[in-house]
């Protein structure tokens, strides 16, 4: 009985783990989904000043 316990307490400290890293790749991701959205911002700046677009 106390090694299922302990599979038990192990497995879902795994749980935890994985959650805690999958939050911290969601952040990660929306950090760079920010970053892209103001590059494309800033290429689409340069294009109308070059001409390459209509504002």
């Amino acid at each position: 009985m106390d090694r299922i316990v302990d599979r038990l307490d192990d497995l879902t400290a795994r749980v935890g783990r994985l959650e805690v890293n999958t939050a911290r790749i969601e952040v990660v991701l929306a950090e760079h989904s920010v970053r892209f959205d103001k590059i494309e911002k800033r290429l689409d700046r340069i294009e109308t000043r070059l001409g390459l677009i209509e504002a």
